[in-house]
Parts: structure tokens; C-alpha cells; sequence
């Protein structure tokens, strides 16, 4: 089983690549600057919560009605505001954030929790369905182990189904961290060589950065050999896999849903931009004016488009919700607004990889530098501040992830290439 802290960082990393994704669309992809998208996730959070909650609506129903319900209050806030440009639209969607967030406060505390918020002071919801209660697979527990906790039970379980699947999956995000560890490694020598290259062209500056960036990741490497294998240890926690506590978990299962979620709305977005309706929307956002000279109706493509943002957001609310045991209106603030907002532009505006790279980036980051206490959030700013200075279009720009073996890999392939053409010649 994955560690439960590093659970709960896995999953928020999933559901805010939706909504990063979600504004994105509106932000990259259209250029209308939005700062009231929070709005939307609290939405979506509240409305999924309550349904499923307090009325027992299925799951998968309550969290469609959340992103409807999120888009039909976008098309109330996008109709008067979007005919707003930059700075105006923004300060018009900051707005619309803060009213959301005072009415949740002043409404009735019996459903909706006032200041307390979801399940706190909601006394019509006792507790918020969670994935975890909702996902799990019928007759994977044997019936005499089911409806006990797994402190009544003593001794080393018997294997059963949601263990198998525990370990697949541990072992699958394993190695999914370690390649993409692996990866960014390589990536970071990409881009410090491309940047040194720009200024200092020649063979020496290469060699020289080969050796002091790859013999200083070998160094650190040595250096931290144990604590490197303690803290995989402790975050994939392979060796508890024969406890009750893996037993009874259905973790494989919540990470298969959020998993097929992400990748059902990454699919939907690439279609979406893809499509007539997302080459107009590039197209207001390269040049208004032009579009409209084309024939194509600003206003109309900027609301679908905006629509299509908040019910992707309020999804992500939806999600949270039930992924979230309680929250209350203060988390959906100004700064909630912020942190997507730096999602999409750490990672690169007008591009879907480089969203979810942001969403990871800002979700780690903050934890990461916990151990500093107060000056976390310096640290944090000040991290932001350097990486807009020397990458002020984000990470990827507007390209998307393209998979580049290393220099040696491709000169091995290019000369097998140019023996095979010796020999067919």
C-alpha cells in the first residue's frame, strides 16, 4: 500500500490536473483571464457533497450534476462578463468568486454547514461519502471479515483480491515515479545544456557541464543511498501489503477511477481543441479582431469555451469532495484562484502537458518545503519568482510532451541506420 499522507498528495495531484486543466481552457487556450475560478470547484464540491450526501444520489450522477451545475452559473457569469477584456474580466470573476463564497456562508447551516462548511456543521450530512467507501468491490472481503475494522482483527490476514490489486498498483506508481524521476533528471540536463550552448558555444562548455551535472547527480546519489531507500520505503509501503489495513483498503480501486477520469477528460479536452469549435478559439486567441473578420462569433465561442471550463471545474470539485473528508467556504477563496492560476502558468498556457507538470509542481512544492515552517511560503514565492524570471512562458509554452531519446541512444540508432543503408545500397 501507498503511505496515507502520500496518498492523499497523489490524489490532489489528479484532481487538480482537472481543474488546471479547466482553466486552461479559458486562460491558454482562449486568453480570457479569469481569477474567480475557485468558484466553480466550490460549486462543484458543494453540490456533489450535498446530492450524494444528504440525498443519496449515485455517485457518477452527482458528479455530472456538479459540473452542470457549475457550467450553468458559468453561462450566469460569463454572459455580462465576458464581453469584459483582461484586467476587467478579471477583477469582474474575482467578483463573482467572493459572492459565491459569501453565499454558501449565509446559507441555511442545516445543509450547507455556514462557516463550518461540509460535514462540520451540515447536520443533514452525517459524513460525505468517500471514494474509498464507494469503490469497493463487492465479495472482495470474505463475509466473515466484512463490517469489522481492522483493529478488532489479530494475526496476518488471508490474501485476498483488494491485496493483489493493492500491490499492482503500489508497484505500478513505483516505477511510474522512478522513470518520471529518472526522466526530469535527464530533462533539467536538456534545458541547462540548451541554455549554456545559447551563451558559451563550443565542446569544452559541454563537457564541462556533463561532468559537473552528471557527477553531481551520481554524488548525490551515493551520498543518500540510504535515505533514498527509506523514503521509498515509506512512501510505497510493500511491506505492510500482508496487514488488515491492506486487507480491507480499496486504494487500487480509487486511484483506477481518478486515473480513468483524468484521462477521459484529457482525451475530451484534445478533442475539443481539435475540433472546429477549438480552432476558433485559438483563433480569438491569436488575433480578435481577425476572427472576426473571418466570420467567427467571439462572444458565442468565448462562452462555449467558458462553459466548458467551469464543468470541467466543477468536476474537480466533485472529486475533492469526495476525496476531502470536510471543507468549509474560506478554502475556496482568492488564493485558491491563485495557485490554479499558477498551475497553468508554471506549467505553460495553451498546453495540456505542461498543465499537468504545473499541477504536480504547485502540489508538491508547498509540502515539500513544510519542513520549513514560516518561511515555507517564502521560500515558496521566492522559488516562483526565479522560475518566472528564467522560464517566464511556463515550463512547455504552448508545446505538448514529445518523447526524445537521449543523444546516445540516437547517434547508436543513426549509425545502425546509415550501416543498414551501406548494406542496401
Amino acid at each position: 500500500m501507498i503511505n496515507g499522507y502520500f496518498e492523499t498528495i497523489i490524489v490532489l495531484i489528479l484532481i487538480n490536473s482537472i481543474f488546471a486543466l479547466s482553466l486552461n481552457l479559458i486562460l491558454g487556450f482562449n486568453g480570457q483571464f479569469s481569477l474567480g475560478h475557485a468558484a466553480f470547484l466550490a460549486i462543484g464540491a458543494y453540490t456533489s457533497a450535498i446530492l450524494v450526501g444528504a440525498f443519496g444520489f449515485p455517485m457518477i450522477l452527482g458528479l455530472v450534476v456538479a459540473g452542470s451545475f457549475a457550467a450553468v452559473l458559468g453561462l450566469v457569469t460569463g454572459v455580462p462578463t465576458l464581453r469584459l477584456r483582461g484586467d476587467y474580466l478579471a477583477i469582474a470573476t474575482l467578483g463573482f468568486a467572493e459572492i459565491t463564497k459569501m453565499v454558501l456562508l449565509i446559507l441555511p447551516d442545516r445543509l450547507f454547514g455556514g462557516a463550518t462548511g461540509i460535514p462540520g456543521g451540515a447536520a443533514a450530512i452525517n459524513r460525505v461519502p468517500q471514494f474509498a467507501d464507494m469503490l469497493a468491490v463487492p465479495g472482495a472481503v470474505s463475509p466473515e471479515f466484512a463490517g469489522k475494522a481492522a483493529s478488532e482483527l489479530a494475526g496476518a490476514p488471508p490474501f485476498n483480491i483488494n491485496q493483489a490489486l493493492n500491490i499492482v498498483f503500489t508497484y505500478f506508481f513505483a516505477i511510474a515515479a522512478i522513470l518520471v524521476a529518472v526522466y526530469g533528471i535527464y530533462a533539467l540536463y536538456r534545458f541547462l545544456k540548451a541554455l549554456i550552448l545559447r551563451r558559451l558555444p563550443g565542446s569544452a562548455a559541454l563537457l564541462t557541464l556533463r561532468i559537473i551535472y552528471w557527477g553531481g547527480v551520481l554524488a548525490l546519489i551515493a551520498m543518500n543511498t540510504g535515505k533514498l531507500h527509506r523514503l521509498f520505503y515509506k512512501i510505497f509501503e510493500v511491506h505492510h501489503s500482508r496487514t488488515w489495513a491492506s486487507y480491507f483498503s480499496t486504494q487500487w480501486s480509487v486511484f483506477l477511477f481518478l486515473l480513468f477520469v483524468v484521462a477521459l477528460v484529457t482525451w475530451l479536452c484534445c478533442n475539443y481543441i481539435n475540433s472546429s469549435y477549438g480552432r476558433a478559439v485559438l483563433a480569438i486567441r491569436e488575433d480578435e479582431i481577425a476572427s472576426t473578420m473571418l466570420g467567427i462569433g467571439e462572444f458565442r465561442f468565448k462562452l462555449i469555451n467558458f462553459l466548458i471550463g467551469a464543468f470541467f471545474a466543477g468536476i474537480s470539485g466533485g472529486l475533492l469532495a469526495h476525496s476531502i473528508p470536510a471543507f468549509n467556504p474560506f478554502e475556496f477563496d482568492l488564493f485558491k484562484s491563485v495557485d490554479v492560476l499558477l498551475m497553468v502558468v508554471l506549467g505553460g498556457m495553451g498546453s495540456i502537458t505542461g498543465t499537468f507538470f504545473g499541477a504536480t509542481a504547485i502540489t508538491i512544492l508547498p509540502e515539500a518545503l513544510r519542513q520549513w515552517g514560516q518561511w515555507r511560503m517564502v521560500v515558496y514565492s521566492l522559488t516562483l519568482v526565479l522560475l518566472m524570471i528564467f522560464k517566464p512562458s511556463g515550463f512547455f509554452g504552448s508545446a505538448e510532451f514529445k518523447f526524445e531519446p537521449p543523444d546516445f541512444v540516437k547517434r547508436i540508432l543513426a549509425k545502425r541506420r546509415g550501416a543498414e543503408a551501406g548494406e542496401n545500397a
